[in-house]
């Protein structure tokens, strides 16, 4: 995370401020609630150690420096939690400041070291010493749970509770706080932080879930607590576990509406995703990808029910004339027609593509050779009926030319392709406007037929 540094780097000037107060013997640099916890010289110095630790760069050498320096840390945190007097010896003689904090000690002022400070400042430091060693679960756990300490501490002294803070000053929880931010920014990117501190809808989402979650129970809290001071808890009592209750139901209420409008959108990105791999942005229509993976569907389905399978080919005729002529926007405006004519002419249950350039194809499941003729006839006299503004070179008449087949027995996709193929080629050659039918291959022969001197075609007498 980008603020971990600067984070750092200001709880490091924090903390030297409050050393500078001991410096200058400015009380309210180091203890500022008066007659309140005093943050300790050992505990500034841990946090100046964390703080130098946390600020350094990621680069290797960096990384191995803030180790070492939270290790010193931890070491330092060990000695206060561990009892007996010479770890008390050992750490009198590292603490800056000592006659200052006898002077304060002797006078009644609380000015120590608590365990809770001590606590949060080793969870911090092995937080540090996790990341430097790629424990990045342990670094994020450890990081966090270093967060709780100073948050109880606030509760304490927002609702006047001595021993949730115990010796931990405002200003100890000040350092504490950003510490704690600081070491979980360090794997942001990585594993279960990466979904709170995500810059997308998701991270934020959760950011302001966890910001509502802590404040609101903590501020009815503190309502709570005037009112047993007040003797009048009862009522406000009942205010706060309905003001909760709706809280809760509220905030998942809105969390829901969120999560369902993020996810309305990816389901919308989903289905553009989906129509753009599948159809030809030009017509709407299957492109050729997706139309191959329907043809071997159809196949499959027509060899497993023994039902008919029936192949159109269609082809604009002179099409790069109209492209040559009227130019592209010319020729993208005539294939849309075309495309729109053909889909408003055709059953739900055929499958229309194109196929590339001014060539379609149609798919009709269940329809044999003869009725596949007679819609491709249909469709021819469609199109021919076609109206478009004349343009220079051109009077604005467009046809078509058809090409049928019908899967016969154990007939591949290739061979019914390659037929309708032939049939088109044999309605262009012969003359354009018009319709072929390919006929079946011979299941002896497993060959195209002749008629007519044309290789597998038997003219229709569909065309003009």
């Amino acid at each position: 995370m980008a603020t971990t540094r600067p984070l750092a780097i200001a709880v490091g000037l924090l903390a030297a401020a409050s050393a500078g107060g001991y410096v200058f013997s400015i009380e309210q640099m180091y203890r500022p609630i008066s007659g309140g916890p005093a943050s300790h010289p050992l505990t500034i110095l841990i946090t100046i150690l964390l703080a130098t630790a946390l600020s350094g760069r990621r680069q290797v050498r960096d990384r191995r420096r803030s180790t070492v320096i939270a290790v010193l840390a931890i070491g330092i945190c060990i000695l206060r939690l561990w009892p007996g007097s010479g770890a008390a010896a050992v750490l009198a003689s590292i603490t800056p400041f000592n006659a200052m904090v006898a002077q304060d000690l002797k006078a009644g002022l609380r000015n120590s070291m608590g365990e809770n400070t001590a606590i949060m400042l080793l969870l911090i430091a092995s937080s540090i010493v996790s990341y430097g060693i790629r424990w990045i679960r342990s670094a994020q756990l450890l990081a966090f749970a270093s967060l709780a300490l100073p948050m109880v501490a606030v509760t304490g002294y927002a609702y006047g509770l001595p021993r949730f803070y115990g010796q931990m000053s405002m200003m100890t929880v000040t350092f504490g706080l950003p510490l704690g931010l600081a070491a979980a920014g360090l794997s942001a990117n990585r594993s279960m932080l990466r979904a709170i501190f995500s810059p997308y809808i998701t991270g934020r989402i959760a950011r302001i879930q966890i910001a509502l979650g802590y404040c609101v129970p903590f501020i009815a809290g503190f309502l709570i607590i005037r009112a047993l001071n007040e003797n009048s808890a009862n009522d406000l009592f009942g205010i706060f576990v309905v003001a909760i209750s709706w809280f809760i139901i509220l905030l998942i209420t809105v969390s829901s509406v969120i999560h369902e409008r993020v996810d309305h959108a990816r389901r919308h990105h989903e289905r553009t995703l989906e129509r753009s791999a599948t159809q030809d942005s030009l017509t709407r229509l299957f492109n050729r990808r997706h139309f191959d993976l329907c043809f071997q569907a159809e196949l499959q389905r027509s060899q497993r029910n023994g039902q008919p399978l029936s192949l159109i080919m269609i082809d604009i005729d002179h099409f790069k004339a109209v492209n040559d002529s009227g130019g592209h926007q010319t020729g993208d405006m005539i294939l849309r027609a075309v495309a729109g004519t053909v889909k408003s002419h055709t059953r739900m249950t055929d499958t229309l593509g194109r196929l590339g350039g001014e060539e379609f194809g149609i798919l009709l499941p269940d329809t044999d050779l003869e009725s596949a003729a007679y819609v491709a006839e249909s469709l021819r006299r469609v199109i021919e009926s076609l109206h478009f503004d004349p343009w220079p070179g051109h009077d604005g008449r467009v046809t078509a030319s058809f090409g049928c087949a019908c899967r016969a027995m154990g007939e591949d996709g290739d061979e019914l392709m390659r037929r309708a193929d032939i049939a088109l080629y044999a309605a262009k050659t012969e003359g354009r406007n018009r319709v072929s039918r390919a006929r079946e291959t011979s299941p002896d022969a497993g060959s195209t037929l002749l008629a007519g001197g044309n290789v597998g075609i038997e003219e229709g007498g569909w065309g003009e």
